[in-house]
């Protein structure tokens, strides 16, 4: 099974990665940076959270929602926080040599961080992971150079966004150019959102104010 999973009751929080995935010829070190960092997210990201799943009897939080942050969430904390975390302090050239960078993540990554600098290789790696991680079953028609033009009307919770829009919600946790809690509000939205409106959460999924 290509596949990796998160779980918690509460307390104990346990990140699985299968087999399948880590013999994956298609993922990059980074990508699984990535993977792991998304299932991390689930149990650290916060608000919003999943819904309880239908007939679910197990653990649930006192508001009844879910523990786990929802899709989109983690996502955006995988590279808001979770990813620059693990890789701050290596050799960001030596991931980046011989990488074919979009002119689109490329600029970006430059405006919301100083051009050439250690957080702005970061950024670079980040987006490359992303979509690394995205593609890991199928070279999905996604690209840095076309986001999504999906607008929410209510937060996409339960489900997953369209790949394209995970692949700019990847992107706009690598351009939060501040530094967020390790571990994000369970229960407020608005308490987890970046201060530059380049490092939100994208509104191809996300719809709170």
């Amino acid at each position: 099974s290509i596949s990796a999973s998160a779980n918690t009751d509460g307390i104990k929080k346990i990140v699985t990665v299968d087999r399948g995935l880590l013999n994956s010829k298609r993922l990059s070190s980074d990508g699984l940076r990535i993977v792991i960092c998304h299932e991390i997210g689930h149990l650290l990201g916060g608000a919003p959270r999943k819904s309880p799943p239908m007939d679910w009897d197990g653990p649930v939080a006192p508001d009844g929602n879910s523990w786990m942050a929802s899709e989109g969430q983690s996502d955006y904390y995988a590279t808001a926080i979770c990813f620059r975390e693990v890789i701050t302090g290596q050799e960001h050239d030596l991931f980046l040599k011989n990488q074919k960078i979009s002119e689109r993540l490329g600029n970006l990554c430059a405006k919301a961080w100083v051009a050439n600098s250690n957080n702005f290789k970061i950024c670079l790696r980040a987006g490359l992971a992303g979509e690394n991680f995205l593609k890991l079953t199928f070279d999905f028609p996604i690209s840095f150079e076309t986001p999504s033009a999906e607008v929410v009307t209510a937060t996409i919770r339960d489900s997953y966004p369209s790949r394209q829009c995970r692949l700019d919600t990847i992107l706009a946790g690598a351009l939060c150019n501040e530094r967020l809690p390790l571990i994000l509000d369970l229960n407020d939205s608005k308490k987890n959102l970046c201060s530059t409106s380049i490092g939100r959460q994208p509104i191809c999924w996300f719809a709170e104010k």
